[in-house]
């Protein structure tokens, strides 16, 4: 079998016109992918996901919240109520528990990637609880916070298995993180001023650096776009 490729995003709360900007990058270049979303997404933002065949919406909770473990129901299910029907799941912090397999199969749920697995070389999905789960290859966090070097994450994607998951966050391609310096920056003005992230961007200076962005470019430029599925996609195929 000829490798999949799975390019995931997760949204946490960025603002809809960065998940924008990645739509437009993967299909310029004719891919499938997978955005998971924790809510708050521009109405025009997920109708493009919902309507079209490249692109699907999986919800990516977050039971983290008020200082304490949330019950995944009171999470999960307004986030379905919001986004409407999905078939894939990633948690924040890719929080699991025993029972958390069930609840999101008797939602609909049919496939996860609430687990990291660096460049394993799996030619199936695990399964749990009745859920197909794909452990992520590789993520931009993991490659921020361990400094890896730029050319070793493009010589070393041939050597995954079969089924390659990436985990790319929507901030860290509009903005070109380089380091956690960046994020901890574009982190904070999340939360204090989004508009500042638009001024950065369109500024165009972030573009020239050598960060996720220009990486996540290089990723597609050597996948065949062919090869990319969206993680339902996968499930159907293997």
């Amino acid at each position: 079998m000829n490798p999949v490729y799975l390019f995931t995003f997760d949204t946490d709360w960025c603002p809809s016109w960065m998940v924008d900007e990645v739509l437009d990058l993967l299909e310029n270049r004719g891919h499938h992918a997978t955005i998971f979303s924790t809510g708050g997404l521009a109405l025009d933002t997920k109708e493009r996901i919902a309507q079209g065949e490249a692109f699907e919406l999986g919800i990516h909770p977050n039971f983290f919240t008020e200082g304490a473990v949330q019950h995944p129901e009171s999470i999960i299910d307004p986030l379905l109520k919001e986004l409407g029907p999905c078939t894939a799941c990633r948690t924040h912090g890719l929080f699991w528990w025993h029972g958390l397999g069930t609840l999101l199969r008797d939602r609909g749920i049919c496939c996860d990637s609430s687990l990291a697995f660096p460049s394993h070389s799996l030619s199936a999905p695990l399964h749990a609880g009745g859920i197909d789960r794909y452990p992520i290859s590789w993520g931009d966090w993991s490659y921020l916070a361990a400094s890896e070097p730029f050319e070793d994450v493009i010589d070393s994607i041939d050597s995954f298995g079969k089924i390659r998951v990436f985990n790319f966050h929507p901030v860290h391609i509009a903005m070109n993180t380089m380091t956690l310096e960046h994020w901890a920056e574009y982190r904070h003005l999340i939360r204090t001023n989004p508009d500042k992230l638009r001024e950065i961007f369109d500024s165009g200076e972030i573009l020239e650096r050598k960060g996720i962005r220009q990486l996540f470019l290089q990723i597609l430029e050597r996948v065949a776009p062919a090869k990319s599925v969206t993680m339902s996609m996968a499930v159907e195929r293997l």
